[in-house]
């Protein structure tokens, strides 16, 4: 091994035109092996559609864009505190019940029903900003440090905490917080009846996304309750996707890193890896197990899309406008730009000229 490394660097991945060759020959049977070897445990939505009936998107847009929220209540331990690479920390778990709605909370099942938070910080604590304490906002942990916090959202299959904690020991030294939440039918919050990361449903793929998306919203607001001025999100997958469309929903300033998030879910479980593991026998039917016709609910759900527009935080015309100046920005700068090249080139003209003339004059 020690032998074929130095090889495939040198000889093959030197070439990006062989390594690419590579990549589009192996990447597709490559994925399929991967997805066929994940199937040992089951495959996705053995039970069908499951019940449909909980979309409701006009309800949920009236719900979320009423801000603030009515936040959450987190019960939080200390479990493990140390240092990494000489940055002292501190580790919380926090547990609180999921804000859902009534409809997604009767659709989670039970274990999904209480949520689960990891959040590590400097030993220095999590403290107030200098307008949250004016204000008289006491902050959760003793004593001050750089107020920033990014939260992290789970990709698909990312149970528990430990692999998102790695990535969150380098901000320690900057003192940044990292918030690493659990998703639904994820870790501890799995129900009994689910192999690995299979869900059951389709339906429980969108209880999982309410539940994710609202509870990042909950975990900002208490972000920012708590003094914390700069506040991003973070994901990867699924995770990646959650944490755009959590963004999105956002009223307030938010920095954001989707790491590969794929446009849809569809991407995924029906033309990527995750395809050959689907149940396509269970999902071939023309009703859900509620009797909702799957067609008609798809369609109705795919329509109201145009309600995002009626939120109350998205000022389109102003949004309009900042991008017409953006763009009388860019075209001011290219029109630069193109005189202090044409400026150039006569200057260089002129210079070629008078040196001509020295020769001239000097023979």
């Amino acid at each position: 091994m020690d032998v074929i490394k130095p090889l495939l660097a040198g000889k093959l991945l030197a070439s990006s035109a062989a390594a690419e060759v590579l990549q589009s020959a192996l990447g597709r049977p490559l994925d399929l092996l991967y997805s066929r070897l994940g199937g040992f445990n089951g495959r996705f939505f053995p039970t069908g559609w499951g019940n449909l009936g909980i979309v409701n998107l006009q309800e949920d847009i009236e719900h979320i864009k009423n801000w603030p929220p009515e936040g959450i209540k987190i019960n939080w331990k200390l479990i493990q505190q140390g240092t990494w690479d000489g940055a002292p920390y501190k580790l919380f778990e926090g547990s609180f019940k999921t804000p859902c709605i009534n409809r997604i909370y009767d659709a989670l099942p039970p274990e999904s029903r209480s949520g689960r938070v990891q959040l590590l910080i400097p030993a220095g604590g999590l403290s107030a900003s200098s307008a949250a304490a004016a204000a008289g906002v006491a902050p959760l942990f003793e004593a001050q440090h750089t107020s920033a916090a990014v939260v992290h959202l789970a990709a698909t299959g990312d149970h528990g905490f430990s692999r998102r904690l790695r990535l969150g020991g380098p901000l320690l030294k900057q003192g940044v917080c990292h918030v690493v939440h659990e998703s639904p039918y994820y870790g501890r919050r799995r129900p009994a009846e689910q192999k690995g990361s299979k869900l059951c449903a389709v339906s429980d793929l969108l209880a999982l996304g309410w539940a994710t998306i609202y509870e990042s919203l909950c975990l900002l607001h208490w972000l920012e309750q708590e003094g914390v001025e700069q506040r991003g999100i973070c994901g990867l997958s699924m995770g990646g996707v959650h944490a755009a469309m959590t963004a999105g929903l956002y009223p307030k300033p938010l920095a954001i890193t989707p790491l590969l998030a794929p446009r849809s879910a569809a991407v995924a479980y029906c033309d990527g890896a995750l395809a050959p593991l689907m149940h396509w026998q269970a999902l071939l039917t023309d009703r859900d197990w509620a009797d909702n016709q799957v067609e008609q609910v798809v369609a109705a759900a795919a329509q109201q899309v145009s309600l995002l527009a009626e939120a109350k935080y998205v000022d389109w015309q102003q949004l309009s406008r900042q991008l017409h100046v953006m763009e009388e920005s860019l075209n001011l700068l290219k029109q630069q730009q193109q005189q202090q090249q044409q400026q150039q080139v006569q200057g260089s003209s002129q210079h070629h000229q008078q040196q001509q003339l020295q020769q001239q004059n000097s023979n």
